[in-house]
């Protein structure tokens, strides 16, 4: 990246780490533990900072896991010559007969939960809900800081973004799984066969 492509997505990145409007953040099931940011928040923002420097594509084809009736879809979100993969899950529902009845809005819902994975992976929407430190601006944030240090870690699903038990630490470090699941939503071909759930 040259010289001038590289203050582009600084400033750029900048742009997208700012604050969102108040309102934007939802929460799932009324829960506090469940924050979130709508996808089409983070597609505007993409839109109004970044203009014709971004892209979103899909990774291959949507993975169906039958028996917890999710679908999972990966997708790469562009900045310039900057990529970040995203990964999204959604639930779908079946028919009495067996037959998947809404699938084309489960990978729908999939592909957004992954858009906002991969805006994640660039820090955006970290100062709403209260992800990381910026330790540029260490003078303004010192307090900030201090606080979060001050506060232990809480590992929170990716999915439901509901806290996750000691147990379900447990598992996930049991079988070296890296992302952050609760045991509803983890994905069963990630655990060993014999490990007791």
């Amino acid at each position: 990246m040259d010289y001038h492509k590289q203050e582009l997505y600084r400033s750029i990145l900048k742009k997208l780490r700012e604050p969102f409007p108040p309102g934007t953040i939802q929460l799932r099931n009324n829960s506090p533990h469940s924050q979130y940011i709508p996808a089409q928040a983070y597609e505007e923002r993409l839109e109004e900072v970044a203009e014709m420097h971004w892209s979103w594509s899909i990774k291959g084809e949507p993975i169906i896991y039958e028996r917890e009736n999710e679908v999972q879809v990966i997708g790469t979100l562009k900045i310039l010559d900057a990529k970040r993969d995203g990964i999204g899950f959604a639930s779908f529902q079946r028919f009495p007969e067996g037959k998947i009845k809404n699938l084309k809005y489960a990978i729908r819902s999939a592909a957004q939960d992954a858009l906002r994975d991969a805006c994640d992976h660039f820090q955006m929407g970290w100062i709403d809900l209260g992800k990381g430190t910026n330790l540029k601006n260490t003078k303004k944030q010192d307090t900030r800081i201090h606080i979060e240090k001050s506060q232990p870690k809480i590992d929170i699903c990716m999915i439901c973004k509901t806290e996750l038990s000691q147990k379900e630490i447990e598992l996930l470090q049991e079988n070296r799984i890296k992302l952050r699941y609760c045991r509803e939503h983890l994905p069963k071909h990630l655990v060993n066969e014999g490990v007791n759930r």
